[in-house]
C-alpha cells in the first residue's frame, strides 16, 4: 500500500475503492492484459483489471467512484469475487463462525455469502466488542491486515 503523504500512511482513516482495487491488483503481481477501461473517472489499470474479471463493479452512471469508501460488508464482495476469480474454491461458505457476532443480523443479504467466507478462512476478523460492523467503513490499517491476510491463503 501507498502512503497518503511521503510521510504519512494514516492507519485510522477510511479505505478508498481504489486503494482496496491497487491493493488486490498488486498482489496480483499488477498484470497488464490490456483490459478495456469502461470507467469515466479514473484511468486506474487496476480498476479495469479488476472489473474485467468480474470482481468490482461500477455504478449505473459508469463510474468507479475511486475516493468513495469501502464498508467491511463491501470488501467482503470484493474479496470473494477476487478469490473465484483466481479461479479459487470459494463453495466452503457454511460455516458458523460469523454468527459469533453480536450484530450478524445486519450484514446485508447481497453480502452474507462474501462475508460469511472470508470470516470462515481467516480474511476478515471481527471486532474486540464481539461485532463485525458490516456497515462500518475499512480502516487503512485493516486493509492492510487483510491484504495480507489475503496473500496467506
Amino acid at each position: 500500500m501507498d502512503t497518503v503523504t511521503p510521510t504519512q500512511f494514516l492507519p485510522d482513516s477510511p479505505a478508498a475503492r481504489i486503494t482496496v482495487a491497487e491493493g488486490l491488483h498488486r498482489l496480483s503481481g499488477r498484470p497488464d492484459d490490456g483490459s478495456a477501461n469502461p470507467f469515466t473517472d479514473t484511468t486506474a489499470l487496476s480498476a479495469a483489471w479488476l472489473y474485467n474479471r468480474g470482481v468490482v463493479s461500477g455504478f449505473g452512471d459508469g463510474t468507479f467512484r475511486p475516493a468513495e469508501t469501502v464498508t467491511r460488508e463491501q470488501i467482503a464482495v470484493f474479496i470473494y469475487n477476487y478469490i473465484a476469480a483466481l479461479g479459487m474454491d470459494v463453495s466452503d461458505n457454511n460455516g458458523m463462525n460469523v454468527y459469533k457476532f453480536s450484530d450478524y443480523e445486519d450484514i446485508s443479504d447481497w453480502a452474507f455469502t462474501a462475508v460469511r467466507y472470508c470470516v470462515e478462512n481467516g480474511i476478515l476478523n471481527g471486532n474486540t466488542n464481539g461485532t463485525f460492523n458490516p456497515k462500518g467503513n475499512v480502516t487503512r490499517a485493516e486493509l492492510a491486515v487483510i491484504l495480507n491476510n489475503l496473500s496467506q491463503i
